[in-house]
């Protein structure tokens, strides 16, 4: 083997070092000495196998990226290498570092591409949580790019991203959105709170009777309770849909029903010529807004 051979030896051994931040003492252990380490590194000292061995146990790298000669065999240990670190990432639930390695090997990799798209979708959700809807926006938009070559698995990334567009859009617009709309995305979000929308839907047109007793069949009280305040604004009880919608403006249970429960308490309030409270659910109307904007 030429100097060259080992030149790149070294190069590879030292940049790997470098990548897990060790320094010389902590790589050589107890079974190699600094001066001896420092000239592999540079190529200039040629270690036995025994020694090779013993470096690769110490980086975590197989004998076979030390030894590849060509920079595509190179290349191609570093992108498995960069997958492996990929799914570790995602595993530990670290989506924004992760989504940026995906974006390293995006080009011809249908699993980093639905890697990436599930990354940016949490981070979307964890916006959402934030009430950052154009934030949430971005990453949502961001992951539709990153499957738009994919040949595989695409489906439910784009009808999750469908439904989280469609319930921002309802809320942009300060519209529910009907029961044929909502309907559509069953498979792609929680049973529990397509059937909350549904029933919110049927509020506009479905007898009462059977709205609240839809209503009761839902298990999570913060949904439950704004059906059936919608219902009591329809029946023109205010002060009764007030008693259901306040407890919801203060602890909501997502940017979703936060904005229209506000704005339902505020049309109540109205109601009862309570203006000051009114005007009061306005401003926080406002506030949410400005929140939505980020």
């Amino acid at each position: 083997m030429n100097d060259l051979f080992y030149q790149n030896l070294g190069r590879k051994i030292r940049e790997q070092r470098k990548n897990k931040k060790m320094t010389q003492q902590a790589l050589c252990g107890t079974q190699l000495n600094r001066s001896m380490l420092s000239q592999i590194e540079n190529g200039i000292a040629r270690p036995s196998v025994d020694t090779l061995l013993f470096l690769c146990r110490q980086l975590e790298v197989p004998l076979s990226y030390l030894m590849c000669e060509s920079k595509k065999e190179e290349a191609q240990y570093t992108r498995i290498q960069t997958i492996e670190e990929i799914r570790l990432l995602y595993g530990n639930g670290q989506y924004a570092k992760c989504a940026g390695l995906c974006r390293l090997i995006i080009e011809g990799d249908d699993e980093v591409s639905l890697i990436l798209a599930q990354c940016e979708l949490h981070l979307a959700e964890a916006y959402l949580k934030q009430s950052a809807l154009n934030s949430a926006a971005k990453h949502i938009a961001s992951a539709e790019i990153a499957v738009q070559d994919a040949q595989y698995g695409t489906e439910d990334i784009h009808a999750r991203c469908a439904f989280l567009r469609m319930l921002t859009n309802a809320v942009e617009n300060q519209l529910l959105p009907d029961v044929e709309t909502v309907l559509r995305f069953g498979k792609a979000a929680d049973a529990t709170f397509v059937f909350y929308c549904v029933l919110l839907s049927c509020t506009e047109f479905a007898p009462e009777a059977v709205s609240f007793v839809l209503a009761r069949c839902l298990q999570k009280e913060e949904y439950r309770n704004f059906v059936l305040a919608r219902i009591k604004i329809h029946q023109e009880d205010f002060s009764g849909a007030s008693l259901l919608l306040r407890p919801l403006c203060l602890h909501p249970p997502g940017f979703f029903t936060e904005f229209f429960a506000l704005r339902d308490l505020e049309y109540c309030f109205q109601k009862l010529e309570n203006y000051k409270e009114a005007y009061e659910l306005a401003k926080k109307r406002l506030m949410l807004s400005e929140k939505y904007a980020k």
